[in-house]
């Protein structure tokens, strides 16, 4: 060759040591940069060509060919991968394809393909070049992914319950849902895209592989792409005991996301809590908008992306924790301002500062299901948006807690309405039981609870409910562990008795078949919910 032509590589040190040899008699001349640099090498010394051995996350080398592009670079880029399979993209010429350029990309291809064979031994078959991809496996993928769009546009129960079945769709968890967009690319950058179309495609392939492979280590989920510079992830709920631990486990999986998909210029919108898969749709209008933040907030503009990356102070979860289990020992009996503290303490002095809309869902979720548990103990008709409002972006934290202070409190009056004069003595007895069923507890400690014989407390407690305290006991325990059967997805006997205050569990399956008619096997394969 009569010119000769600049290679910048940035590859593992085992690859490059056998790489320069290959070349050493070559009219090539090459020099070594990191990722860090590699923007600067190949505009200070002018470079033919940029070689890049992905190392780490993909999305990270977006920005930098991005930054090329705007540079007005003009470098023929080869990336390659070694993961399961060797796995290699280029560029198009970005220059004309003389035959001195051509001479030297033949050897650079051949230099790469034998030191990777010498450092690896690798076989033929390890080879994929992602500039002919498999059409049959991209064609599949295609089709899944659109069906996945079809879901954020609003499908029925039917509809996604076929769609979950014909593609195996891991989004089946009784818990709920997120919606996370990751939106990255600006439009100026599409030229370049389109120009390095095989680059990018190997890179979003990448990315791919590795949200899958965190999503599905922490809850499952689908992850597809929703236009040119956007992707969707739906993740199942997180199923955790607590609020510090769920937001442990939420803020890990976040920040392994982040991590991936970041590249430099990325926003991740996350949608409120999707009870229904019917909610789909509006958790995504909502999630691209970035409505979700302004719960928090009494103005009418729309947030900008900034105001969802400052820094805020952290939430208190053993306090949160603490008030919530305050919240579900309310009764009849309590003073309607004990239960106004622990709102207010929750929604100004904790949810507000934070401004973590996962938290605030937490919180709702937390009271709604004690409201709900309430009225179903008193007979009280629920009010019919008591539970769904703090799903309206138009409602500040302020106005949430007045709501649910209204509404326990209108709940509360009318349950002492039903019950005329309260049986103050019966209720102490029954919320004894309901709050200790788990335990292994007896008549003996329910007499020591309320100061009186066992005796008595047994003649006691059969007058006032007409049933016995054991037959009490046992229905609620049977209760419970049909709530918890419906709700399981794979429901483990053994662990639904030992959670409802059974040791024994033949003896639960017995007890169980006797008040149910089924098997708690059977019970669940009957009522699981999807």
């Amino acid at each position: 060759m009569s010119c000769m032509s600049t290679l910048i590589y940035c590859l593992s040190d085992k690859i490059a040591n056998v790489f320069r040899a290959q070349l050493a008699d070559t009219p090539i001349s090459f020099s070594a940069t990191d990722t860090e640099d590699l923007v600067s090498a190949v505009l200070s010394n002018n470079a033919d060509f940029l070689l890049i051995q992905i190392q780490s996350d993909p999305a990270g080398y977006r920005e930098k060919l991005m930054q090329l592009y705007m540079a007005g670079a003009k470098v023929h880029i080869i990336i390659f991968h070694i993961g399961k399979a060797y796995q290699l993209a280029s560029s198009f010429d970005p220059v004309p394809a003389d035959k001195d350029f051509c001479d030297a990309k033949d050897m650079i291809y051949k230099a790469l393909f034998m030191s990777i064979l010498q450092t690896r031994r690798a076989a033929a078959d390890d080879f994929q070049f992602t500039a002919c991809p498999d059409i049959a496996r991209r064609a599949a993928r295609y089709a899944r992914e659109e069906h996945l769009r079809e879901i954020l546009s609003g499908v029925s129960v039917e509809q996604f319950r076929e769609i979950k079945r014909e593609f195996n769709l891991d989004i089946g968890s009784p818990q709920g849902h997120y919606l996370i967009v990751t939106k990255a690319m600006p439009h100026n950058y599409f030229d370049d895209y389109t120009h390095n179309r095989r680059v990018y495609r190997m890179l979003d392939e990448l990315v791919y592989d590795g949200l899958y492979s965190i999503v599905r280590r922490y809850c499952g989920g689908e992850i597809f792409e929703i236009s040119n510079n956007s992707k969707c992830i739906i993740i199942n709920d997180l199923n955790q005991p607590s609020a510090k631990k769920y937001v442990a486990q939420y803020n890990a999986l976040m920040s392994e996301i982040k991590k991936i998909t970041d590249d430099g210029m990325t926003a991740l919108f996350v949608s409120r809590h999707i009870d229904s898969v019917t909610d789909f749709n509006t958790a995504y209008r909502e999630c691209i908008s970035a409505k979700r933040m302004r719960v928090f907030y009494g103005e009418d503009s729309m947030l900008p992306v900034s105001v969802l990356r400052q820094k805020r102070p952290a939430p208190d979860m053993d306090e949160l924790d603490r008030r919530i289990t305050s919240i579900r020992d309310f009764s009849i009996i309590t003073p309607i301002a004990v239960l106004g503290q622990d709102i207010n303490h929750i929604f100004l002095n904790i949810l507000k500062p934070s401004a973590n809309i996962n938290i605030y869902y937490y919180a709702c979720s937390a009271i709604n299901v004690i409201y709900d548990a309430f009225c179903q103990r008193y007979g009280v008709m629920p009010e019919k948006r008591a539970m769904s409002r703090c799903f309206d972006k138009y409602v500040t934290v302020e106005e949430m807690a007045v709501h649910y202070i209204r509404v326990f409190r209108s709940a509360q009056i009318s349950a002492g309405d039903m019950s005329g004069d309260v049986d103050i003595l019966t209720y102490k007895m029954t919320a004894f039981i309901e709050k200790k069923y788990a335990q292994d507890i007896s008549l003996g400690d329910l007499a020591e609870f309320v100061g009186f014989s066992t005796s008595y407390t047994s003649r006691y407690f059969h007058k006032h409910t007409g049933k016995s305290f054991s037959n009490y006991l046992t229905e609620l325990r049977i209760e419970q562990a049909k709530k918890l059967l419906s709700e399981s997805d794979r429901p483990v006997v053994t662990t639904i008795a030992k959670s409802v205050g059974y040791n024994n569990p033949q003896f639960f399956s017995r007890t169980f078949k006797e008040l149910t008619g089924m098997t708690p096997t059977e019970y669940a394969e009957k009522n699981r919910k999807l």
